[in-house]
């Protein structure tokens, strides 16, 4: 799913910019809240995921910590791996440069594409 969300250089559609709006208040507000959640991971493990509560209808950040804990009814939209790996050849202790460049780089019509199907996928869930 992380590849996935690479490539792209456009701003979220209409439709995640709502999602957005309605769950953190403001795109603005969702992206800070995802950037320090990847900031506060630099130098050690995990991924920060936008993932929809099934529960809530709602868009949460979430830290997933060794491929293994994730929020129950949660389907993921958009992930940032912050492993070592992911960043520190070209950005050394860097990550917050790391993170930043991942937002340059967002596939949105990818992450528009999980959203909608999420969804659907939460329709079924609570009928």
């Amino acid at each position: 799913m992380y590849f996935a969300n690479l490539g792209g250089s456009t701003k979220p559609d209409v439709t995640v910019g709502k999602a957005l709006s309605e769950s953190f208040g403001s795109v603005e507000t969702w992206e800070k809240e995802f950037k320090h959640i990847g900031a506060g991971l630099g130098g050690g493990s995990g991924w920060v995921v936008l993932g929809l509560n099934l529960h809530t209808g709602l868009l949460e950040n979430y830290w997933q910590w060794d491929h293994a804990n994730a929020p129950s009814a949660t389907l993921p939209i958009l992930v940032l791996d912050m492993y070592e790996h992911s960043y520190q050849m070209d950005y050394g202790a860097a990550a917050g440069n790391y993170v930043d460049a991942f937002f340059r780089n967002i596939q949105w019509q990818v992450v528009a594409s999980h959203l909608q199907k999420a969804f659907k996928a939460r329709s079924v869930w609570i009928s």
